[in-house]
């Protein structure tokens, strides 16, 4: 069974490693998770990137390795919490 604070701490170990590995800020001010060309991405990226505190400013990587950041950050978080919470569903 997964309790709340054991979830909460997942969940904000997972923001940390957003920001550590592929969450960051241009010189310009977009956040890497947006589409640097549409302004409404680029308004809902900063939204996320504000709420979990991202300050790092740096050139943007590539778009494919972000992408893999990204996508190794979020498989950690679901192996450590779906299974949890799958056992409390039962």
């Amino acid at each position: 069974m997964y309790a709340p604070a054991e979830f909460a701490q997942a969940r904000a170990d997972f923001h940390r490693a957003l920001l550590q590995s592929c969450l960051t800020i241009d010189p310009q001010g977009r956040p890497s998770n947006s589409d640097s060309s549409n302004q409404a991405s680029v308004a809902i990226a900063r939204g996320i990137a504000d709420k979990l505190q991202a300050d790092t400013v740096v050139e943007r990587a590539t778009g494919q390795t972000s992408g893999n950041r990204f996508e190794a950050v979020c498989a950690d978080f679901v192996v450590v919490t779906v299974p949890r919470m799958h056992a409390q569903r039962r």
